[in-house]
């Protein structure tokens, strides 16, 4: 799945409340087990990769997104990352972010 509802892969947003200004990159949507889930990367002011990849919740990614800066921003390297995570989600061990992200990043 390539866009869940106004999100689409490509789309650099602000994070809502982030006293810092990161930026948050949709890099994958995809629904597992009934669970709609968005992958992103976190990237700061200078548009550098802060972090290559996130899951969160449909639901706490919706309450984390400012305001859409582009839709056609450079994915980037993060099919490692998300080949482990999924690896490891599949055997149970890892999971989604169900928090804002703004708690998470500052």
């Amino acid at each position: 799945m390539q866009q869940k509802g106004n999100i689409k892969v490509g789309q650099l947003w602000e994070i809502k409340d982030s006293k810092k200004k990161y930026r948050c990159l949709i890099l994958k949507c995809e629904t597992i087990d009934s669970e709609d889930i968005i992958h992103i990367s976190i990237l700061n002011n200078n548009l550098e990769i802060i972090t290559s990849h996130m899951p969160f919740s449909e639901g706490s990614l919706f309450e984390s997104l400012d305001f859409k800066l582009t839709d056609t921003f450079p994915l980037g390297d993060f099919e490692e990352g998300y080949k482990i995570w999924k690896d490891e989600f599949n055997k149970g061990e890892a999971g989604v972010y169900g928090v804002k992200m703004a708690s998470i990043v500052g």
